[in-house]
């Protein structure tokens, strides 16, 4: 008999008592996967790891195995139903003080304009001009407008150079060429792979 002791529900781990004494198992669940264990690894495990209690009795492996995996495919599932969505982050946004709004101001100008996330960018801006707290602070409201112009110029300036065709510079094709050769190069045509006849 396979008596359940502990079990941490999201990573499928269990202490489990068998006739050789205490041990704890994970998935996979092979027999290299189980370890020798004590008391006290259970009592710790309860404390800082988050096992919980269990109780149940097995008549072998494969019926312990089988219920441990529904337990962990049930705890995934409810850890997916209580993921945070974007209505709670925008509410989570209203009620931040201002210091931590600086560091959504920091990110995006550190992050989401230099990996060229405009639209991202521009959707939390926007969103953040609405906030109470930004809106009382002239320095975090005027840096959050300067943001918001910058990404749309940037964004701008993309479209014009698109509409432009500057993207078929020389330039911007063979960025590693030095700029002092762009005006005499030449294309040229290439008569491809030859095979001998």
């Amino acid at each position: 008999m396979i008596e359940l002791v502990a079990i941490h529900e999201e990573d499928g781990l269990a202490f489990v008592r068998t006739e050789d004494g205490l041990i704890v198992i994970r998935p996979p669940y092979h027999a290299w996967s189980r370890y020798n264990a004590t008391e006290s690894m259970v009592e710790q495990g309860i404390v800082q790891h988050g096992f919980t209690q269990a109780e149940g009795n097995f008549s072998d492996w494969q019926a312990l195995i089988q219920h441990l995996k529904h337990v962990q495919i049930a705890a995934h599932k409810n850890r997916e139903t209580t993921t945070i969505n974007e209505r709670d982050i925008e509410n989570l946004i209203y009620e931040m003080p201002a210091d931590h709004l600086a560091l959504f101001l920091d990110r995006v100008e550190k992050e989401l304009l230099p990996k060229a996330q405009w639209a991202a960018a521009e959707k939390l801006l926007t969103k953040m001009l609405g906030i109470p707290t930004l809106q009382q602070s002239k320095e975090l409201n005027n840096r959050t407008l300067l943001l918001l112009e910058r990404s749309q110029e940037i964004r701008r300036k993309i479209q014009e150079a698109a509409d432009s065709n500057i993207f078929n510079s020389p330039a911007l094709q063979f960025p590693h060429v030095s700029p002092s050769i762009w005006p005499h190069a030449k294309k040229r045509v290439y008569p491809g792979p030859v095979f001998p006849s």
